[in-house]
């Protein structure tokens, strides 16, 4: 069994004041990087856990603003989300692309095995380790804004949003992403017919050749059927914080077919280190459901509400979990 680790997203922000004189006067003129620090450190904590798929930390806001902000036909007041037009893709991509480059390039100057574009077979033989670009769902982030024009319903929404995030997900992989993960929780809720949601995934997806997938956190009883039959390449569950998932999972086994499943199996709700034993039981119960000899094991959601050195310490645990694994 080929095993690699990665992360789901969010990590902790750690204030970042500009210090010397340079850094002060790029603050001046408004071009001090203020995020770049956070992002460094998440990704130092990452490459020095031997993570092989790592994220940028997802640190310039919650998932619905950086994704939200460029979009036109949004406006973002209070942190909040008001579709005031027609939803058409961003109107540049700086800052994705500023994160991005960063965490690239401070991870290859830790690791030399990182490399963008670099594929799945290299991941999981271990001859590269990677960048995984995140981006949130259509179904996600139409529900966490308020429809304030334009639009009658949430479906043509959900639809709008989907063309925008898709320029996203083309342009993480024109600078190298080796794989996608589209984060939408909102899916778990039910509050969009399934079949919108399947459809909106469609459209991200589409002419996409690097390995995609997506990111459901919660209880799925209810849905992970219907799930499993989206075209992905990849599902990433909660399984170490809703064991029911795994029971779940053993319900729908013959629609898994040849997608990855990314198994949750660090409880990011807890804020204590895990007992290993119950991190090694939650992987070795959904591997003796899955085919396929590829798995990627990460925790259960993102981190950014636990304390950094919370954070390290699942991360090796993650770490040593999944050299027990590889065959």
């Amino acid at each position: 069994m080929n095993v690699i680790t990665s992360v789901v997203g969010s990590f902790p922000v750690i204030d970042s004041y500009p210090k010397g004189t340079i850094n002060k006067f790029k603050d001046f003129l408004g071009i001090y990087k203020n995020y770049e620090y956070s992002i460094k450190k998440a990704v130092k904590c990452q490459t020095t856990c031997n993570l092989d798929l790592i994220t940028d930390g997802q640190v310039r806001g919650s998932m619905i603003d950086i994704f939200c902000k460029p979009i036109n036909g949004i406006d973002i007041i209070d942190n909040n989300a008001f579709i005031k037009g027609r939803i058409m893709p961003a109107h540049n991509y700086k800052n994705i692309s500023d994160d991005f480059k960063t965490c690239f390039k401070s991870a290859s100057s830790i690791d030399n095995k990182f490399k963008l574009n670099a594929d799945k077979d290299e991941l999981f033989d271990h001859t590269a380790k990677g960048i995984k670009g995140l981006v949130t769902g259509p179904t996600t982030l139409i529900n966490s804004s308020v429809i304030d024009g334009f639009y009658e319903s949430k479906e043509d929404a959900i639809y709008d949003m989907a063309v925008a995030i898709h320029e996203y997900v083309v342009y993480l992989e024109e600078l190298g992403a080796s794989m996608i993960q589209i984060d939408d929780p909102f899916i778990a809720l039910g509050v969009t017919d399934i079949s919108i949601s399947k459809d909106s995934i469609d459209i991200i997806t589409e002419d996409i050749t690097i390995p995609i997938g997506i990111h459901i956190c919660g209880d799925l009883k209810e849905n992970m059927g219907d799930v499993l039959d989206f075209n992905l390449d990849f599902f990433d569950f909660e399984f170490a914080g809703v064991s029911g998932n795994i029971d779940t999972l053993q319900m729908n086994k013959n629609k898994i077919g040849d997608s990855m499943i990314s198994i949750g199996c660090i409880d990011t709700k807890l804020k204590e280190i895990d007992n290993k034993e119950t991190v090694f039981n939650t992987v070795k119960k959904v591997t003796d459901i899955i085919n396929n000899k590829n798995i990627i094991i990460d925790p259960d959601c993102g981190m950014r509400l636990l304390d950094y050195n919370l954070v390290y310490n699942k991360l090796q645990l993650l770490n040593s979990t999944a050299k027990k694994f590889e065959v």
